[in-house]
C-alpha cells in the first residue's frame, strides 16, 4: 500500500506521537479559540466607541467679578471698606479725588501739607465710591495715596457663587470642540503658601490640607536638616540647604471643639463637578514651506531686498556686504484662526504645531467647600486649579489604538 506521506515528515518520537494521538483533537480546539478570539476583539475594537476627550490641566478657578474703573485719571485717598468685606449694592467704597487737576493739586497739597510750613494750597474735594452691586470688595492695598491711570482698576467686586475658568484644550478632538458643552472639572488642588501638604486619615473620611502647617514650622524643620549630608548616584557630594516641598501622610484621630473657626480643609481631588462652556475660540499655531508659484515669488522678492546690501562682520573679523540671495528655502510658523474656507486650490499645505480651544467656563452650582477654598487661596494669594476635560465626540477605540502605534 502506497502512504500518503512520507515517514520523514512525521515525527518518530514516541511519547509526541502519544500525545498527538491523546491531544491533538483538543489542540486544535484551542486553536479555533483562539482564532475565534482574535477575530472578535477586531470587530469589538472597530464596534466600541470611545469618547473622543480634549483636556487642560491646572486651569486656575476665579470668581466672577465686576471691575471697579473711572474714566479720568484717580487718586485714592482712603477706602472706606477692609479688603475682602463683604459690601452691599451702594455701600461706599473708596474716598478719591478725580480728574488730572484735582490729583496734581492734592499730591501737591499732601507734600506742603506734611512740610509743616505756612501754606495757601485748598485740598480738592473728594468723591466717594460706591458698589455697583453686592458681593466681596477686592482691593490693592498698595495703591493707597498713589495716582491710577485710565483704565486702571481701583478694585473688583468679586461674586464667589459664581466660579468661572479659561482653559486652552487640546487634543485629537479639538477641531470638533464647540460652545454649549458641558466640561468635566477633575483634580482639584490648592496651592500651599509653606510648601507642606498633609494627608491625613481619620474615622470622617480623608483630610487634605496646605494650610495646616506654617511657614515658621518649615523654618524649624529647616534648621534641623540644613547642613545634612546627603548621597545621590553619580554626583558629588551635597547636603541640604533648605526645604522646597514636604509631603505629610498620618493618622489623625479627631475630637469636637466647640470654639472658633478651624482651617478649611482642601476639596478632595478624587471630587469631579461640572462646568458649563459658555464661549471658545479655536487657536492654532500652523508650519508649512510649500507656497504658491507667485506668492513664494513675492516672498523671495521681499526677503531678497531685505537682505541685499546688508553689512556683516564675520567671526574673524572682516566686514563683508551682501552683494546676492538666491536659492531660498523659507519655513513659517504662523497664528491661525477658523477662516472663511477659499477655494481648494488657494490653500497651503501645512503642520499643526499647537491646537488649540480656548474656553470660558462656569462651574455648575458650585459647593460650599469650592467656594471657602477658593475665597481663602485668593486671601492668602494661592490658586486652586482643576483639570478640564471637554467631550468633543466618540469614536472606534481601534482607531485610537492605531493612531497611538
Amino acid at each position: 500500500m502506497k502512504t500518503k506521506y512520507p515517514p520523514e515528515w512525521r515525527t518518530q518520537s514516541p511519547w509526541k506521537k502519544r500525545f498527538y494521538a491523546r491531544y491533538m483533537k483538543w489542540l486544535e480546539r484551542i486553536g479555533y479559540f483562539v482564532v475565534a478570539v482574535v477575530i472578535g476583539a477586531f470587530i469589538f475594537a472597530f464596534n466600541y466607541r470611545v469618547d473622543d476627550v480634549i483636556t487642560a490641566d491646572k486651569v486656575q478657578v476665579v470668581a466672577a467679578f465686576t471691575p471697579v474703573q473711572m474714566e479720568q485719571p484717580v487718586l485714592i485717598v482712603r477706602a472706606l471698606a477692609e479688603n475682602f468685606d463683604e459690601v452691599t449694592k451702594g455701600q461706599d467704597l473708596f474716598e478719591i479725588v478725580e480728574g488730572e487737576a484735582a490729583v496734581n493739586q492734592y499730591i501737591a497739597w499732601e507734600a506742603v501739607e506734611k512740610s509743616d510750613q505756612p501754606f495757601s494750597l485748598v485740598r480738592p474735594d473728594v468723591v466717594i465710591v460706591s458698589a455697583s452691586q453686592a458681593g466681596v470688595f477686592v482691593f490693592n492695598p498698595e495703591q493707597l495715596g498713589k495716582r491710577i491711570e485710565v483704565g486702571t482698576e481701583l478694585a473688583q467686586i468679586r461674586d464667589y457663587n459664581q466660579l468661572t475658568l479659561t482653559a486652552k484644550l487640546a487634543g485629537q478632538g479639538v477641531a470638533n470642540a464647540k460652545s454649549g458643552g458641558v466640561a468635566t472639572v477633575k483634580s482639584i488642588s490648592v496651592s500651599s503658601a509653606s510648601g507642606v501638604l498633609v494627608r491625613g486619615s481619620t474615622d470622617q473620611g480623608a483630610v487634605v490640607s496646605g494650610r495646616l502647617m506654617t511657614s515658621e514650622t518649615t523654618d524649624k524643620l529647616a534648621s534641623v536638616l540644613v547642613g545634612t549630608p546627603l548621597e545621590v548616584r553619580d554626583d558629588i557630594a551635597l547636603e541640604v540647604t533648605g526645604i522646597t516641598k514636604l509631603d505629610i501622610d498620618a493618622e489623625l484621630n479627631l475630637q469636637p471643639n466647640s470654639g472658633g473657626d478651624g482651617v478649611q480643609v482642601d476639596p478632595a481631588s478624587s471630587i469631579v463637578l461640572k462646568a458649563d462652556v459658555l464661549s471658545g475660540d479655536h487657536t492654532a499655531t500652523i508650519q508649512f514651506a510649500k507656497l504658491a508659484p507667485d506668492v513664494q515669488s513675492a516672498v523671495n522678492q521681499i526677503l531678497a531686498e531685505s537682505l541685499k546690501q546688508k553689512t556683516i562682520k564675520t567671526l574673524n573679523g572682516e566686514s563683508k556686504k551682501i552683494a546676492e540671495v538666491r536659492d531660498f528655502n523659507t519655513v513659517f510658523q504662523v497664528s491661525a484662526a477658523p477662516g472663511t474656507g477659499k477655494s481648494q486650490s488657494l490653500k497651503i499645505p501645512g503642520t499643526a504645531i499647537s491646537r488649540n480651544f480656548e474656553a470660558k467656563l462656569k462651574i455648575q452650582s458650585p459647593p460650599a467647600y469650592l467656594i471657602n477654598a477658593v475665597r481663602h487661596a485668593d486671601q492668602e494669594g494661592q490658586t486652586v486649579t482643576v483639570k478640564v476635560e471637554l467631550k468633543t465626540g466618540d469614536r472606534p477605540i481601534a482607531t485610537l489604538l492605531l493612531k497611538r502605534s
